[in-house]
């Protein structure tokens, strides 16, 4: 976690270089961040309507 608030501009570069790879190649996620957090609340909705 020290490594991460140390090189924070470094994460930011590399998740954003991640961001423009996803955004040109043909998969069906096209955006990582959005995409990510709508599965997880997706999962977390299905999960909760199940019980």
């Amino acid at each position: 976690m020290v490594w991460l608030s140390d090189n924070w501009e470094w994460v930011l570069v590399v998740f954003y270089v991640a961001e423009k790879i996803v955004k040109v190649t043909p998969v069906v996620w096209d955006d990582i961040l959005v995409d990510g957090i709508r599965a997880l609340a997706t999962s977390i909705y299905n999960a909760l309507k199940k019980s």
